[in-house]
């Protein structure tokens, strides 16, 4: 008959001692990458902003007695919803309402978010003609302390009337 033989006590502290050190570092990593993955939605967020006011420049701009009147992007709209508001509900993300998106400048970029989010969006503009321009911006704060992701792309009319953007989105503290 042979001996049952068990792990020493040394053998098993040695054992959690090795699955808490990888889950100290696993842990942060985990969180960095949850942190990241959220920060798609302000990149696919600010390409429809992009699409809506190219779109909306582009269509025809007539005035009430049926002249033609310079084209423009939509006016500025403040942060909606409202600048960090989505750590107000303490669950990190913006609730969805029906009436955050109703500013008439969102209906005319045709855009609004209609489930709960993590990033508040805004929307500058400038000029007329040649001379226009704006800024779709996304902001968020995925850890609700004092540090904000910035998420911009700009867009702006050039000589022959074309619009043209940034080559891509700028991006400041994507993770905070």
């Amino acid at each position: 008959m042979r001996g049952r033989r068990g792990f020493t006590l040394i053998e098993l502290m040695i054992v959690v001692a090795i699955i808490g050190v990888l889950a100290s570092l696993a842990i942060p990593a985990l969180m960095q990458s949850i942190r990241r993955s959220k920060t798609s939605e302000a990149t696919m967020n600010i390409r429809r902003i992009f699409d809506g006011a190219i779109t909306a420049y582009q269509a025809d701009a007539t005035s009430r007695a049926g002249g033609v009147l310079a084209a423009t992007f939509p006016g500025p709209v403040s942060a909606t919803p409202s600048e960090n508001e989505c750590c107000a509900n303490g669950n990190m993300r913006c609730p969805a309402l029906a009436t955050a998106f109703d500013h008439l400048t969102w209906h005319k970029l045709q855009f609004s978010i209609d489930d709960p989010h993590f990033f508040w969006y805004s929307f500058d503009s400038e000029g007329a003609g040649t001379t226009a321009s704006f800024t779709a911006r996304a902001n968020g704060n995925l850890d609700c302390d004092d540090v904000y992701s910035t998420f911009e792309r700009i867009g702006f009319v050039d000589l022959q009337g074309g619009v043209t953007g940034g080559a891509g989105v700028f991006k400041n503290n994507v993770t905070e």
